[in-house]
């Protein structure tokens, strides 16, 4: 009988263990999206100076994520993006001047979000995150996006396996909302964009 209750014990205590490692509180991932975006000055009218085309940017980062509880997890990370933009203006001539070579604009972004879980794996995720521009070409001529910026995400995770999971979202991220370098009718760098992300339960 003590060895029958010996093993009912042994038992009950072996799938509590694996019932936690399925429920892991932390997290990490590598992420990547593709976006487009714009250089848009809020609540402010264009001086009818330089416009900028757009072409598709990217992100990849890594990224983490700490559960709170069964409604909240924390996350945060390093992601590296890149958007490009030709230039074009209209001279005193009357003519249209374009840019040969269009000008990047490489971030380092470290996001601060909280995600909120809802039934069917769908979130919500929003923050905010600090962006630090580099690899900054001279002469430059849209306004340095380096400062704090706001994020918003709503998606659904697909869960591969207890330790893996795969997220898509689509996301808006707007830059430089709080600018460390300031300038007159600021230029804030606006994606429109679609993430996946793959994380692994530790």
């Amino acid at each position: 009988m003590k060895n029958l209750i010996a093993l009912v014990a042994f038992t009950g205590i072996l799938m509590n263990g694996l019932v936690a490692q399925n429920k892991s509180l932390n997290w990490l991932g590598i992420n990547a999206s593709a976006s487009a975006g714009e250089l848009i000055r809020y609540g402010k009218e264009t001086d009818g100076g330089i416009s900028y085309n757009g072409k598709i940017g990217f992100l990849i980062g890594f990224g983490f994520t700490r559960v709170i509880n069964d409604r909240f997890d924390f996350e945060s990370g390093v992601e590296y993006s890149r958007h490009s933009f030709n230039s074009s203006y209209i001279n005193d001539l009357g003519q249209s001047i374009r840019s040969f070579n269009p000008e990047n604009v490489d971030l380092i972004s470290v996001p601060a979000n909280i995600r909120m879980k809802f039934r069917k794996q769908f979130f919500v995720t929003g923050g905010i995150q600090y962006d630090q521009r580099f690899n900054v070409p001279n002469p430059v001529t849209i306004d340095n996006q380096t400062g704090i910026g706001l994020n918003l995400k709503f998606g659904k995770e697909f869960k591969l396996s207890g330790q893996q999971i795969l997220c898509v979202s689509p996301e808006v991220r707007i830059h430089s909302i709080v600018p460390f370098f300031p300038e007159k009718n600021q230029q804030r760098l606006t994606e429109i964009g679609l993430r996946l992300g793959h994380k692994f339960g530790l």
